[in-house]
């Protein structure tokens, strides 16, 4: 992960954005490709969040009927 072209941890990135809390970073493929896998139908997918260093992907989700 690069940070202003320095590497920088996911835990120094959890104090500064996320108030400390455990975070996973997952693509927005490997994202949709585990919802798929859970049962859902992937409606559509957004980016947001653009002022901050990483993508935030907002995702509208539907379950499968069994």
């Amino acid at each position: 992960m690069d940070k202003d072209n320095t590497s920088f941890s996911t835990l120094e990135h959890s104090k500064e954005e996320e108030y400390g809390a455990g975070v996973n970073y997952y693509t927005k493929e490997e994202l949709v490709l585990m919802l798929e896998n859970s049962g859902f139908n992937v409606l559509k997918t957004e980016r947001i969040g653009e002022k901050r260093e990483l993508d935030y992907t907002l995702f509208l989700v539907e379950k499968r009927d069994k």
